[in-house]
């Protein structure tokens, strides 16, 4: 299971009680591109950390805005998508676990894995190819185990700082802005 990464954001109290004073739709607003603006730097660390095998798995790596409790809670989610545009562009043949350019799913590259049996699953034999081409039928494959990458947790240790920065200042312009418009009618 993946762990859950906090910051404890200080200095920021001037700002925070003018966000307070504003309408509830407008603190969403500031609070959405603030966390935006925050997770950005995680974002680009996790893919300048992350395997180079194919580019697939680093173009997969994105964040997310959410909001919750009427606005009250904004997180900024840093993880992998669904969907990877522009496959054509990969290097050196399709990636992914079958080599059609499926996802590689982030908990492989992430975390460790112990070795562990994979047994024949379905009614036909289990064929690997050998070194040799040719092919060998077995009942199960033994899986050696890997050790994590850790993209995700490295790109934390090494941008909490400027992702921290980057939040206080977007936050701080947009209050800013927003108590500008505010004040002229807006």
């Amino acid at each position: 299971m993946a762990e859950l990464a906090s910051v404890k954001l200080e200095g920021v109290a001037e700002t925070i009680q003018r966000l307070i004073a504003l309408p509830d739709k407008i603190q969403k607003r500031c609070m959405a591109k603030a966390a935006r603006a925050g997770g950005a730097p995680l974002v680009k660390a996790a893919k300048r950390y992350s395997p180079r095998l194919t580019g697939l798995f680093k173009r997969s790596l994105a964040q997310k805005v959410k909001s919750y409790q009427a606005g009250k809670v904004v997180i900024s989610i840093t993880g992998q998508q669904n969907e990877v545009r522009n496959r054509r562009k990969l290097r050196r043949g399709r990636g992914g676990i079958s080599g059609r350019g499926d996802l590689v799913p982030i908990h492989f590259v992430e975390e460790n894995t112990k070795p562990h049996r994979i047994p024949k699953e379905g009614r036909g034999p289990l064929t690997l190819r050998s070194r040799s081409g040719g092919q060998v039928i077995v009942g199960a494959v033994q899986h050696p185990g890997t050790r994590g990458q850790h993209p995700i947790r490295r790109a934390f240790d090494s941008a909490n700082a400027v992702s921290l920065l980057e939040f206080q200042k977007k936050l701080a312009t947009e209050v800013d802005a927003e108590v500008a418009k505010l004040a002229a009618g807006g």
